[in-house]
């Protein structure tokens, strides 16, 4: 699972993010803790947006380091992330997430382990892949169950 730290800079943190297909990526601590997460939503709000022309050139300046040694314009993941991150728990059953999830709108969740570290992340693709997954599953097993009571009810009727 790809991260970032605090202190990655912007354009090395959305190259991962294109470079690895995600929309999300969390932000840890150098003892592997979850202190925030860093989305394409995050990068969009700090792009200044209000000017309605040229996004693209609007994320570039963004994404552009400041020569300066001092700037109001941030530089770094810790600068533009959410801080105030929902986190599952590794042995959280999957469907308490879908109402975490559905409720408040997150599309990512990222999963810690006993000693509150990073584990791994969930999006909500993965739900939907992993209960779909269940269903099948379920169907299988009774497959074979209505299988062998349709030739024990057609001998019995015969």
């Amino acid at each position: 699972m790809v991260t970032l730290e605090f202190g990655t800079a912007l354009a090395d943190a959305w190259g991962l993010m294109r470079h690895h297909q995600v929309h999300a990526l969390p932000v840890l601590n150098r003892a592997r803790r979850v202190i925030g997460i860093v989305t394409q939503t995050d990068f969009l709000r700090h792009s200044d947006l209000d000017m309605y022309s040229g996004l693209g050139g609007r994320v570039r300046a963004l994404l552009q380091r400041s020569p300066l040694t001092h700037s109001d314009k941030p530089e770094v993941v810790g600068q533009i992330m959410t801080a105030r991150v929902a986190t599952a728990h590794v042995r959280t059953p999957i469907v308490e997430l879908v109402p975490l999830m559905t409720s408040s709108g997150l599309h990512h969740l990222p999963v810690v382990d006993d000693e509150d570290r990073f584990a791994g992340i969930v999006t909500q693709s993965h739900l939907v892949a992993a209960l779909y997954q269940g269903r099948l599953s379920e169907l299988a097993e009774l497959a074979p169950a209505a299988q062998g009571i349709a030739p024990h009810a057609q001998r019995a009727g015969t």
